[in-house]
């Protein structure tokens, strides 16, 4: 399951991050590693972007950066 298939509020936890090196390394220094916890907060008009709680932070990806994070439901 990717972090664009979300529901707002659920809880999930990272488990990989499959993206080009220099997104990766964007979205890893954003917070979004392995293991964080993760809670989609927020979706504009068409969902996208959607916003993200992570680390006490709410940060907003584009869809097509969120299918690249691999979570699972806590």
């Amino acid at each position: 399951m990717t972090l664009d298939e979300i529901k707002l509020g659920s809880d999930v936890k990272i488990l990989s991050v499959n993206n080009t090196a220099k997104n990766k390394s964007r979205l890893m220094e954003m917070g979004f590693v392995r293991e964080a916890i993760v809670t989609p907060v927020f979706s504009a008009l068409l969902s996208e972007p959607r916003a993200y709680l992570i680390n006490g932070a709410i940060i907003a990806l584009r869809r097509e950066d969120a299918r690249m994070i691999n979570v699972t439901i806590i």
